[in-house]
This record gives C-alpha cells, sequence and structure tokens, in this order.
C-alpha cells in the first residue's frame, strides 16, 4: 500500500512538471494592428481590424515588442459625450489565451487580463477576466 501512495505521488508530479514547463503557444502575428471596439455579446467585447484609430470610440493598438496604445475614456465621468484618448502601454501573452495590459490611464496605472475567445483577420473577441482585488 506504502509503494501504491509513493508511485502515484510519483506519477501526479511527474504531470504537473511536464504541464508546467509546456510552452505557451505565440499569439498570432494579426493580433499586432488596430482594434476598434465593436459591441458587446454575452459577456465578450467585440473588436473589428482598423487601420487607424476612430475618434468616437475605444480600442487598442498592439504592436510588436509588446507596446501597445489604449485608446479610451480620458475621464471618469461615462456619459456622453466621451472624450477619447491615447494612453501608452505594454502587453504580454501569459497563457495560450490570455493577455496581460499593463497601461496608464487618466487616473494612473492599470492591469488588466483578457481572454481571447476568438481571433481572426478580421475580429478580435475578449472577455475580460482580470482578478480585481
Amino acid at each position: 500500500m506504502k509503494n501504491l501512495k509513493i508511485s502515484i505521488a510519483l506519477i501526479a508530479i511527474s504531470i504537473f512538471t511536464f504541464y508546467a514547463f509546456v510552452p505557451v503557444e505565440p499569439v498570432d502575428k494579426s493580433l499586432e494592428t488596430y482594434w476598434i471596439y465593436d459591441g458587446y455579446e454575452d459577456g465578450v467585447s467585440v473588436y473589428k481590424k482598423s487601420k487607424r484609430f476612430e475618434q468616437d470610440k475605444p480600442g487598442f493598438e498592439f504592436q510588436k515588442d509588446g507596446i501597445m496604445i489604449k485608446r479610451q475614456n480620458v475621464g471618469w465621468c461615462g456619459t456622453p459625450p466621451i472624450s477619447y484618448g491615447n494612453y501608452k502601454g505594454k502587453w504580454k501573452q501569459i497563457e495560450d489565451n490570455k493577455l496581460q495590459l499593463e497601461y496608464d490611464y487618466w487616473g494612473g496605472r492599470d492591469t488588466m487580463i483578457l481572454e481571447i475567445v476568438s481571433l481572426t483577420k478580421e475580429d478580435l473577441k475578449v472577455r475580460n477576466v482580470t482578478a480585481y482585488k
């Protein structure tokens, strides 16, 4: 019985060790562009690919080397008309389908975790899974 417990423990440790060192699949390069907010469906934010930011909509520009620009509200009030500004930040892939974004905003600095639900040549669908404290 003691040998069985030791064997099970060794197998569990081996499986954990294997999965702990499996490399994260890189996000497709098609992420590196402008994404303009297009709506919200069932807890998922939908963004459309663009060549530039739009004056009256939020969005992201993901650049290579982990650089990003987040276009968002320039103040605390969300009542229209809303003024938008571009804020510098950085992004990194933390899991196969998760991105960590760190960026400036009107009140300081913030961090967001986005789960990529789908990424096509024209659409980006993400779910904010940030665990706020």
